[in-house]
């Protein structure tokens, strides 16, 4: 990842001399605050394509004829599949796309990373070296969705024949549904849990 910031902190809430003891300490005394703020930007990934060389059983990438980002990327379309082309030795009247392609490593960014997990405890004195606290977490308290990189595959269709003999190659030929699309989360959306835990 490009960029990549980790915040954490850890407040213990002070108490005024008004509640500094009796029932004011138990009620407003031992707090403590805490939390863990990440932000990163998108991973990088590749577009890649089903085997059509018939050569080896590893991935082959396709031509890259634009710039393959999106002005305005949506869940629907995070990169744009038309600036990719197929390449395949499978047909016969296409041999000028019989190559490996020249799409690049890590060419393209994934969604952002933001995510806040946010806690807050109480502690209940009992003696010296004893206590008693109580946890109220929440991860994600924003419930920010996080998104994986985009479906990143393409493969050959009946597309691939051009609609004239000898013509250019269809850019939309070898898209499958969700090329471009973000389908998975990252992260999990909220969850808050309640504890209580016994220190001695």
């Amino acid at each position: 990842m490009k960029h990549n910031a980790v915040i954490s902190w850890l407040y213990e809430i002070p108490t005024t001399a008004a509640f500094s003891r009796g029932v004011g300490r138990q009620v407003f005394g031992g707090w403590q605050a805490n939390g863990i703020w990440t932000v990163r930007t998108g991973l990088p990934f590749v577009v890649q394509q089903s085997n059509t060389l018939n050569t080896f059983n590893s991935p082959v990438r396709p031509d890259r004829i634009g710039s393959g980002v999106v002005s305005n990327p949506t869940l629907g379309e995070w990169f744009n599949p038309d600036d990719f082309r197929v390449v395949t030795c499978q047909v016969s009247s296409l041999a000028g796309l019989c190559h490996y392609g020249n799409s690049g490593n890590g060419i393209l960014r994934g969604p952002h990373f933001r995510n806040l997990d946010f806690s807050l405890f109480k502690n209940f004195p009992i003696r010296e070296s004893v206590k008693l606290q109580f946890r109220a977490e929440f991860f994600n308290i924003f419930n920010s969705p996080n998104f994986n990189p985009p479906v990143n595959s393409l493969t050959a269709s009946t597309a691939f024949l051009p609609s004239t003999p000898g013509g250019a190659f269809p850019t939309q030929a070898g898209r499958v549904q969700g090329p471009g699309a973000l389908t998975s989360l990252a992260a999990p959306m909220r969850q808050i849990q309640f504890g209580l835990k016994f220190l001695f």
